[in-house]
Order: structure tokens, then C-alpha cells, then sequence
């Protein structure tokens, strides 16, 4: 029996939902353009590195299932 996984994201103020792997990797690839471009210390600086953490975590949990 299939497992029906979907994962809500925000990524510079935009709600996206992640259903498979490329929709994840496209994800990290953003959120990481976005917390590189943003200023140390802004609410965008922390708001990018805590969802670039919850989706690598993501990211090991997939690779772990496989």
C-alpha cells in the first residue's frame, strides 16, 4: 500500500507544498538562494534558516526510507 506524503513549505513569504522529490529539491535549491541572498540577522536570515534546516532534515529522512 502506497503512503500519501505531502509537506507544506514557506519560501520567501510563499506557501508551496512538497508531494515528491523533485518538488523537495526544488525546495532546498530556493530556500538556500533565498538565505544566502538574505542579511544577517533579519527576520528573512532566520525565518531561511530554519526552514532550509526542517527540509534537509526532510531530505535524510527520504534518503533514509529508500
Amino acid at each position: 500500500m502506497a503512503k500519501v506524503i505531502a509537506y507544506e513549505v514557506k519560501v520567501n513569504g510563499i506557501k508551496g507544498v512538497i508531494t515528491n522529490q523533485n518538488d523537495l529539491t526544488a525546495a532546498v535549491k530556493e530556500t538556500t538562494k533565498a538565505y544566502k541572498t538574505a542579511d544577517f540577522g533579519t527576520d528573512e536570515y532566520e525565518e531561511a534558516q530554519k526552514e532550509l534546516a526542517k527540509l534537509r532534515t526532510l531530505q535524510a529522512k527520504f534518503r533514509a526510507d529508500v
